[in-house]
């Protein structure tokens, strides 16, 4: 599901600096080497980003 870092912030602790951190660290092999997204939302009032978490696909499992 997409969220936004106050989402997550408010579901874990922290601030929001440390949440961005900690997304970015998730992405390196030693965390997990998780595939996170970023997107990015507006409407009349301004934007935001929103970020989603998954497991990275196994290459092993493609078939060539």
């Amino acid at each position: 599901k997409w969220r936004t870092l106050g989402e997550i912030q408010s579901a874990c602790g922290g601030s929001e600096a440390s949440v961005s951190a900690r997304l970015r660290d998730l992405r390196k092999d030693k965390f997990g080497g998780l595939t996170v997204e970023r997107r990015r939302c507006q409407d009349v009032f301004g934007g935001w980003w929103e970020y989603r978490v998954s497991a990275q696909a196994d290459s092993s499992a493609v078939a060539d």
